[in-house]
């Protein structure tokens, strides 16, 4: 896959598990990777980057994020 941000040259520097439920990219070598929890904050609000934890103050965000845009959908 084409990563959302950088784009790729190669087309390939985003893999995607959809079984797992786990990503991780390679735009710069090994960067970084997590499940959709770490996705929303890396590419939603850009709370972090991929080679960041989510915790404290960001993961507080990433929760009000995610309570605020998709908390009134039904998401299945």
């Amino acid at each position: 896959m084409v990563h959302p941000v950088y784009g790729s040259s190669t087309g390939g520097n985003l893999s995607v598990d959809a079984v797992g439920d786990r990503w991780y990219c390679f735009h710069k070598g090994s960067e970084g990777g997590g499940d959709v929890l770490k996705w929303t904050p890396v590419y939603e609000p850009g709370l972090i980057r991929e080679d960041e934890p989510l915790r404290g103050e960001a993961f507080v965000q990433t929760v009000r994020y995610v309570a605020e845009v998709y908390g009134k959908k039904r998401v299945v």
